[in-house]
């Protein structure tokens, strides 16, 4: 009988797979290990050392481009606009013991009778604008502006001039409900486009 060629390739592919099987086993059973290498992903440096540290310290320092700046000339900027004491800044409402302080110019109108409140009077107490004006104001009225009003840049309307005028309180500049300073009004300035037409 003729042997089947695919018995023939069965039995073949049988012993090549026995023997890839046992050839590692066999290996091992000798006490044979595998190595297992790692390879690192860089170079592995020593760790900087302080005198290492220093040196590039010092050098940086030697290259720092700081040293090619020109000293400033002139007054130091940090002390050029320095803010004067509060006091100075302020004008002192003062009252049977009490006092507060409220910003120059705050105040627009004193009728001559309230003169001598604006003087600090000896032992008297500091107390808020808030406090002070809550407890005075039978003779304190406060007159509300806007900021462009405050600047000088608006003028207040009439009708709140001339009863600041004929107030018989003490009447005092506020911005929502604060004390602030009120500027002059500016002089407004000739429309030179308008005198060009007029002269044509």
């Amino acid at each position: 009988m003729k042997k089947s060629p695919f018995k023939e390739w069965f039995f073949l592919c049988l012993v090549l797979l026995g023997a890839t099987c046992l050839v590692p086993l066999a290996g091992l059973s000798l006490g044979e290990e595998a190595e297992i290498k790692i390879r690192p992903k860089g170079e592995i440096r020593d760790a900087a050392t302080h005198e290492d540290l220093s040196k590039a310290l010092l050098q940086s320092l030697r290259n720092s481009p700081v040293k090619a700046l020109k000293p400033s000339q002139g007054q130091d900027p940090s002390k050029a606009k320095v803010p004067k004491d509060l006091i100075s800044q302020s004008d002192i409402i003062c009252y049977r013991g009490a006092a507060t302080l409220v910003p120059k110019r705050a105040v627009i109108h004193v009728p001559e009778a309230l003169e001598d409140r604006l003087e600090m009077k000896d032992d008297a107490r500091v107390y808020t604008w808030t406090n002070f004006y809550a407890a005075n104001r039978a003779w304190i009225a406060v007159v509300e502006v806007d900021f462009e009003q405050a600047k000088g840049e608006s003028p207040l309307p009439e009708k709140t001039l001339e009863w600041i005028q004929n107030s018989n309180k003490l009447v005092v500049a506020t911005l929502k409900g604060g004390p602030i300073s009120v500027l002059p009004p500016k002089e407004a300035e000739p429309d030179t486009a308008s005198a060009d037409t007029t002269d044509n």
